[in-house]
């Protein structure tokens, strides 16, 4: 019996050796034509992830009131504290964005990238501009393992974003937790 066990783990390994969803070769438009050139394979990825990310969404411009104060800043710079606890929840191992910093590094620098982080995470507080290497992200499309291979919808789309934005985005959510209160209803 255990002999058999052992077979179709060999089958069921050699099986999904043979399939070549590391890297897309092909893949069908949306008259399932498939496209064979890689650019046309990058055009194809562009249009369906900016359909899917971006469908019924309409662009809202906020006025801004004339008579209020622009200058006006009511917030707490951000202290090491912050950064030191959003640091330790940040989880390692994860593949990194377009900057390639992995937040390993933030973790190997200790007090110095600390220090570091809390000034820049300020600077951008208070100029409220955020760095545009931050609006980058790379997508990668990652096979469900169920339906046509070629056809885009069977895939999932994984955004790489910068993980120091990511930390950033860890400690401004933590401030609106605390401020905020959420009713189950």
């Amino acid at each position: 019996m255990a002999k058999y066990i052992y077979i179709y783990r060999l089958a069921k390994l050699r099986d999904k050796k043979k399939q070549d969803i590391s890297h897309v070769r092909c893949i069908k438009d949306e008259n399932q034509n498939v496209l064979t050139r890689e650019e046309d394979i990058k055009k194809r990825w562009r249009s369906y992830f900016d359909s899917l990310f971006n469908d019924g969404q309409v662009d809202t411009i906020i006025d801004e009131n004339p008579h209020q104060e622009r200058n006006v800043n009511y917030t707490r710079n951000i202290r090491i504290v912050e950064v030191k606890e959003a640091l330790k929840r940040m989880k390692i191992g994860k593949a990194c964005g377009p900057d390639e910093i992995p937040i390993e590094v933030w973790k190997c620098l200790g007090e110095i990238g600390l220090t570091w982080l809390t000034k820049l995470f300020n600077k951008i507080l208070k100029s409220k501009r955020m760095p545009m290497d931050w609006r980058r992200s790379t997508l990668v499309p990652i096979f469900k393992n169920k339906g046509d291979i070629q056809s885009c919808s069977n895939y999932r789309g994984i955004k790489l974003m910068s993980h120091t934005m990511k930390l950033w985005e860890r400690i401004i959510d933590n401030r609106l937790m605390r401020e905020t209160t959420i009713s189950e209803n």
